[in-house]
């Protein structure tokens, strides 16, 4: 079977995360158990006399959507870390949810918190929230775990996020008035390495609740949507509603083709006046720095002149710096750019062991599959067949094949 994928589209109006909750709920969540684990957190939290939740569905200009309203009787909303994680733990250990689904709704208090302290300069646990200590804050996380946990989206799931819209104009909260977004978005933002955009209106389109929690899926950022076979499709609701555009949050759950399909960056420039050296020099900063790749080509320039076009394979958050540090190392004036997918084997390392002249041995392999499981290669670590070779004072060549061999059978078992 392949691997499932969840692409969240938060280009369209931001997110939030009663958005979040509405949209998963929408892919076919189990409501009822996502209402009773939302309302479950009244009974742990001091000062919250009643939650009430009920989804239902709206249409947002024009398009059908599932909106979470909630109706809430609480004492206060300036909270500490402390009652917060008191209380969110002590209704997942009533619930009984998965290690996972716990996990999440606790990096995305962490988060929530983590950002305001940094940005006030204090201690994680001395810190108040105001407007997101209400009990709402913990109702969003409950409700997206368990929902999250109900669709098995934490195991066997690669997870992608296009661009946060964070719209524009000023808000107003408890520390005065700041353009948007507000200073916690961006922190964690910052944190996450989560893509944002503004626009598409002048109003707040991401909450930092919103953002903790996609921050907490460990999404992957993309510009636009993976190549991937939809099944499923959610759609939740915010509460504004914007002139010409669609207060909705999309979610899209689909299967993998039998390839990875990723999407990368190509960065290319032209070179002319450099020396070898230089250029081996430029060529380790730019991996050093995380670029996937990087090729130099020789190549022909003006009037006949030789030199080479540097190429460098990167994702597309990465990409900018990566082209400001060609720039740099290089001196050329202008670095193209080029989104665009391509297609990859799935790799990951495994250590094995084996028999080299009746004595057992362990190597590192890597090892790569299609997207339905299937081997299509494996390659020993050098380093470890070098060792080998001057070891058993063996042919590096002939070590190299005596392990492929073996890990093929061990494998194939």
């Amino acid at each position: 079977m392949n691997k499932r994928k969840l692409v969240i589209d938060p280009t369209i109006a931001g997110i939030s995360g009663d958005m979040i909750v509405s949209a998963i709920v929408d892919l076919g969540a189990d409501e009822k158990g996502t209402v009773d684990a939302m309302e479950s957190v009244g009974r742990h939290l001091e000062g919250c006399k009643q939650v009430k939740a009920q989804f239902r569905d709206v249409t947002k200009n024009n398009f059908r959507a599932k909106y979470l309203s909630l109706n809430l009787e609480e004492e206060g909303r300036d909270r500490d870390y402390v009652s917060l994680e008191g209380a969110l733990k002590d209704t997942q250990r009533e619930l009984g949810v998965s290690k996972a689904a716990e996990g999440f709704a606790l990096r995305s208090l962490d988060l929530l918190f983590n950002a305001e302290a940094s940005l006030h300069h204090q201690d994680v646990k001395s810190i108040h929230l105001h407007e997101a200590g209400s009990v709402d804050t913990l109702v969003d996380f409950l409700g997206a775990s368990f929902a999250l946990d109900d669709l098995k989206l934490f195991n066997d799931t690669d997870i992608y996020s296009t661009p946060v819209a964070v719209g524009g104009g000023s808000l107003t909260f408890s520390h005065g008035t700041l353009s948007n977004p507000s200073p916690a978005v961006l922190e964690i933002a910052r944190r996450c390495g989560i893509v944002i955009v503004g626009g598409p209106v002048n109003a707040e389109t991401a909450t930092p609740t919103g953002l903790a929690m996609l921050g907490s899926l460990d999404s992957r950022a993309l510009e636009s949507y993976p190549r991937f076979r939809p099944h499923a499709v959610g759609i939740g609701a915010g509460t504004r509603e914007f002139e010409g555009v669609p207060n909705i949050l999309r979610m899209t759950i689909g299967e993998s083709l039998n390839l990875i399909v990723e999407e990368i960056v190509v960065l290319e420039t032209n070179l002319d006046d450099l020396t070898g050296e230089e250029i081996g020099y430029a060529t380790e900063r730019i991996l050093e720095e995380g670029a996937k790749d990087v090729s130099v080509i020789p190549a022909m320039g003006k009037k006949g002149r030789p030199g080479f076009i540097m190429k460098v394979i990167t994702e597309s958050p990465r990409s900018e710096e990566l082209a400001n540090i060609i720039m740099k190392e290089t001196g050329t004036l202008g670095v193209r750019v080029t989104s665009t997918p391509r297609y990859v084997a799935s790799r990951n390392f495994e250590t094995l062991h084996f028999t080299i002249d009746s004595a057992e041995e362990i190597v590192k392999m890597k090892i790569s599959r299609d997207g339905r499981g299937n081997l299509i290669a494996m390659k020993p670590e050098y380093e470890d067949v070098r060792y080998l070779a001057r070891k058993y004072k063996r042919p590096l060549r002939t070590v190299k094949e005596e392990i492929i061999e073996q890990a093929r059978k061990k494998l194939a078992t």
